[in-house]
């Protein structure tokens, strides 16, 4: 329970084999009930955490830039919807975290979005275990892939972003 609450918070960690094992172990019912209890908890944990930390004053520039501005605007256009899609997609989800954080939306309201988003998601990723059986090998393989693929994503958006700082360091001294 505590992988699935670190995974679907604050670490990026692959939850998707541990469903896939879970599910065909247990079936669809426990997993499910693991899974969505450690979610719910991870969205009070990232609104307590994240709260106060995006509210700081040294946020205030991130809140307030003309990009940031536009995201916010366009989340408010309908924020559950949203965040719905999102925990329902296999796309990152922590832009829309955060999106939720910055814009102040409603703690509860964010919580019961990505639990129905959530819900279906994780059920077949535990029916999906039931039904493919997959040997401990292929899910660790899959496991591994996926931890692999975040690290290198995660490596990529530093370097990324060291570069822009770079280049934008370098364009304001000429």
């Amino acid at each position: 329970m505590f992988y699935v609450l670190a995974s679907t918070s604050f670490i990026a960690l692959p939850h998707e084999p541990i469903l896939l094992h879970y599910g065909r172990e247990f079936g669809i019912l426990l997993p499910l009930l693991f899974s969505i209890v450690p979610t719910i908890l991870g969205c009070y944990i990232d609104y307590l955490l994240l709260g106060p930390l995006f509210r700081h004053r040294i946020f205030s520039r991130v809140r307030t830039n003309h990009v940031s501005l536009k995201f916010i605007t366009f989340f408010r256009l309908n924020p559950f919807v949203t965040i719905f899609l999102a925990a329902l997609s296999p796309v990152p989800f922590y832009p829309i975290r955060i999106l939720s954080i910055v814009s102040a939306y409603s703690t509860n309201k964010y919580t019961l979005a990505v639990l129905l988003g959530r819900l279906p998601r994780f059920a077949l990723l535990a029916a999906g275990g039931q039904i493919l059986g997959l040997s401990n090998t292929v899910l660790i393989v899959i496991f591994t892939l996926l931890s692999v693929w975040y690290v290198l994503t995660l490596f990529y958006k530093i370097h990324a972003d060291r570069a822009k700082y770079s280049a934008s360091s370098l364009n304001q001294r000429s």
